[in-house]
């Protein structure tokens, strides 16, 4: 069965992952941490207002999932000489378990910053139905791993890789828990 896949949180409540928004009303601690990471960059400081066309929502009012199995980008990161943890853990998340949830396909994973909104023509509804995993690593995405080897840098490894972007909580009880080094 066809599964979208997120990195596992350090601290989980419940069985449900939360967008940044459902995290604020519910867990403001956990709020406090994620949110940290738009600071982090004047780029990304404005990022979790962007609005989101099609689920008429902002960019924190979304759970940010992935359409390709990690082990895939971990062998392209290991082929480049990346230092990674081999232990990182994600989510496999069955697509039936989002059925009834408003999820759109975003993929043009590199909008940042100022923009007020994402383009229109970047973001798709996505069909349980019909959904279908990348089998591949995104020629744009190896060539960011190959500037990022080529400056030292580490991080952002999901550039270029459409994001799917499910609108409210995702329960996680159905989910397995994948380390990206296991092959599949």
């Amino acid at each position: 069965m066809p599964a979208i896949y997120h990195a596992c949180p350090v601290e989980m409540q419940e069985n449900m992952l939360y967008p940044l928004n459902g995290l604020k009303a519910l867990y403001p601690e956990l709020y406090q941490r994620e949110i940290a990471k738009y600071r982090d960059h004047p780029s990304r400081y404005d990022l979790p207002q962007l609005f989101v066309p099609k689920l008429n929502c902002r960019w924190s009012d979304v759970v940010f999932c992935s359409p390709i199995h990690p082990y895939l980008i971990y062998k392209e990161l290991q082929a480049r000489g990346f230092t990674l943890s081999p232990d990182k853990t994600f989510f496999q998340i069955p697509i039936e378990a989002i059925r009834g949830l408003p999820t759109a396909i975003y993929y043009d994973s590199n909008a940042h910053g100022v923009a007020e909104a994402l383009p229109e023509e970047a973001v798709a509804w996505l069909k349980p139905e019909s959904y279908q995993e990348l089998e591949r690593v995104p020629e744009e995405t190896l060539a960011w791993y190959d500037h990022l080897k080529s400056v030292g840098r580490n991080g952002a490894y999901f550039v270029g890789v459409p994001h799917v972007l499910v609108k409210g909580a995702i329960s996680i009880k159905e989910a397995r828990i994948v380390r990206w080094s296991e092959k599949i």
